[in-house]
């Protein structure tokens, strides 16, 4: 039997809570091989975990049995022979009765032929006592899928960025295949793409539904199409690519390069109810207007992706993703090297960005590769999607906290941001062993003082809009988390502090981050800013949202905590052996921790002397475990003088949190001298 069948048989019995019996070790050729369900009472076997002949089974229709006879079947066994028939009727967890299969009537043929396999499974389709019939095959572990999963045209070969089986550096894409395992999105996460427009009839986006305008800029649809497709094509349709979020509602708002248009764009977002706000867009300068409308948006709730630039100099300027409210996004490529993105300190994370497949309308329903971080942007907000439809409480902030950490780290920050995107680990960040937790802290201390500068302020309370002469003051504050964490953590601040960053203090935004390189597994230090003003004419106005000190520190920690304190176990010696001197004996034991590899163990033995003293000895120190857990230390039965001694073994095992376990009852041997 085959590879496949194995597979596909332990799948069946796995789902069905059934053990398999291991009869499967004949050798087999799945290209000869059909795989068929008949209705019920079609074959008898007398001996479900036996292959058998023609000759030697019952078949009570005399057209199977020709048809079987003709294509020269050598063998046919049960393909799930440990299934009872009675157990057709099963009963769920929730007490439901369940109507099952009866897969006792699914049996494995082999044909002498290959060339005849098609014909066979063909004839058996065609009749009526044959529910169906397919060619066995293989279904490898660990390998990238040949083909349909899904099943869109271009997926298997040319979209390497959702699953990159060898096109460039195996596995240098996001993990999408492994994520839509989890989730495949939510109808009710909104993402608005601002851009030139969508061309929503191209072939692999007219069943998306896409809301919004129907317009396009001119001649430039092309670039919001292709973004569009990247983030949302139509996913198991047979042509085209499978874009990343299969179920958001996608909403275009159409707009041209100008910076009113692109303003009124993400207020027009914002006011349809947007979620994430894709923005393939960007230039060198700074604009407050669109500045404020990302700060409205971010104020709302609302997640902006913003692409990094990739024609910029390196370390120059880009906005709006340089903006702290917006994810910038750099670009990689299919060795998960630099794509076309500029170097910057204000990267956030970066997605597959160069020669990425899409949706092209130059003509009609074309698909092509194409690159920049215009590209890479859309992965992010495909993520944002996925992750908003497992958890719709998940704050903007609590969004870029999970991409980030969940990235892997491929290289220097101010190329690569926290990493490339990992689809797969940041939803994997919304489930057990980790925890995210919303923390609050107030106080502070004045850290440092800065030079004065000319600012503008809005909405900032107790004052009138306008510029002011403003000094900025770092305050900072060290917090100790309530648990301590198997490793450090990942921190990052709520807009619901109160206190100003320094790139948007005229926003009234509530700041705060932690200091990098700060974060330990029990604490760190955050930072925020606080403004004393004066007017342009030099009347002191007073402090901006509050003076230092009083600062209130919103922040979430994302990680493992360590909650338990490790709980050693000896496996060897397991009591009654008998040791002679000098004999070297391998003592083993298990550590169960949420992070056993960052245990330390210690041994002892303990001696029981004859008038029942106890002798205890240190044998080893800062013992470590493998992943498993899994430690070892040999040790040398000392010379005796003759007497049966009683030992124990005795394991310590402290974690990096200082938390201790021992296993108190130890394992007892004895060394029975020679001297």
């Amino acid at each position: 039997m085959s590879i496949r069948t194995k597979s596909i048989l332990c799948f069946l019995l796995i789902m069905l809570g059934i053990s398999s019996p291991l009869f499967l070790q004949a050798q087999s050729d799945p290209s000869r091989e059909v795989i068929v369900m008949f209705r019920p009472g079609i074959i008898s076997i007398p001996d479900p975990y036996a292959r058998a002949t023609l000759s030697e089974v019952q078949i009570n229709n005399p057209a199977i049995e020709t048809a079987l006879y003709l294509h020269n079947v050598q063998q046919l066994w049960r393909a799930i022979p440990s299934f009872n028939p009675a157990d057709t009727l099963r009963t769920s967890k929730r007490g439901e009765l369940v109507v099952l299969p009866d897969f006792s009537n699914v049996m494995v043929l082999t044909v002498q032929d290959q060339a005849t396999v098609l014909e066979l499974i063909n004839e058996l389709n065609s009749m009526p006592y044959v529910i169906f019939a397919e060619q066995n095959g293989l279904l490898p572990s660990a390998e990238c899928p040949p083909s349909g999963y899904p099943n869109d045209l271009y997926y298997p070969g040319n979209q390497w960025n959702l699953n990159n089986c060898g096109i460039g550096l195996f596995g240098a894409d996001i993990n999408a295949p492994e994520a839509w395992e989890i989730t495949t999105g939510s109808s009710n996460v909104v993402i608005s793409i601002v851009d030139h427009g969508i061309v929503k009839c191209h072939e692999d986006l007219i069943d998306r539904g896409i809301t919004g305008d129907s317009g396009i800029d001119g001649d430039k649809p092309l670039h919001g199409t292709k973004v569009a497709g990247i983030l949302c094509a139509v996913p198991n349709n047979s042509i085209g690519i499978a874009g990343i979020d299969w179920m958001a509602e996608i909403n275009c708002i159409q707009t041209t390069n100008e910076l009113e248009s692109r303003s009124d764009g993400i207020a027009r977002a914002v006011n349809y109810g947007a979620d994430i706000i894709n923005m393939s867009f960007g230039a060198t300068d700074y604009f407050r207007l669109i500045h404020l409308q990302i700060a409205s948006a971010h104020k709302l709730d609302i997640l902006c992706v913003g692409a990094a630039g990739e024609d910029e100099p390196d370390y120059s300027s880009s906005y709006p993703s340089d903006l702290y409210e917006v994810i910038s996004v750099a670009g990689t490529n299919r060795w998960d090297l630099q794509g076309p993105s500029h170097l910057s300190n204000f990267l956030d994370v970066s997605a597959p960005g160069e020669e990425v497949w899409t949706t092209i309308p130059i003509v009609g329903n074309e698909y092509g590769p194409v690159s920049g971080t215009s590209f890479a942007a859309p992965h992010v907000s495909g993520v944002a999607g996925l992750l908003l439809s497992v958890d719709p409480s998940l704050s903007n902030d609590d969004i870029r906290g999970i991409i980030m950490d969940s990235a892997d780290n491929i290289g220097p920050i101010e190329v690569f941001g926290a990493g490339r995107l990992n689809a797969l680990e940041a939803l994997n960040r919304l489930s057990p062993p980790y925890t995210i937790k919303d923390h609050r802290r107030v106080g502070g201390y004045h850290y440092l003082t800065y030079p004065d500068e000319l600012q503008g302020f809005f909405d900032a309370p107790g004052i009138a809009d306008g510029v002011y002469r403003a000094r900025p003051y770092e305050v900072r504050k060290y917090v100790t988390f309530p648990n301590p964490y198997v490793r450090p953590p990942s921190v990052w601040g709520q807009k619901t502090s109160f206190g100003y960053s320094r790139q948007a203090t005229h926003l009234n935004e509530g700041f705060c981050r932690p200091i990098r390189g700060t974060i330990t597994k029990t604490g760190c230090t955050l930072r925020t800013y606080v403004y004393e003003l004066w007017t342009v004419a030099g009347e002191h106005v007073g402090f901006v949202p509050s003076g230092p000190g009083n600062q209130t520190f919103d922040y979430t920690v994302l990680g493992i905590e360590d909650l338990n304190p490790p709980s050693p176990q000896v496996l060897y010696p397991n009591g009654g052996e008998v040791f002679y001197s000098l004999d070297e004996i391998d003592i083993t034991w298990k550590v169960t921790d949420e992070y056993p590899e960052g245990t330390s163990s210690d041994v002892f033995l303990i001696e029981e002397l004859p008038d029942g003293t106890l002798n205890v000895d240190i044998l080893a120190e800062n013992q470590t475990v493998d992943s498993e857990g899994n430690g070892s230390y040999t040790w040398r039965v000392p010379a005796g003088s003759g007497t049966v001694d009683t030992y124990k073994i005795r394991i310590t095992t402290t974690d990096t949190n200082a938390h201790s376990g021992c296993f108190p009852s130890a394992r007892v041997g004895q060394n029975q001298s020679l001297n």
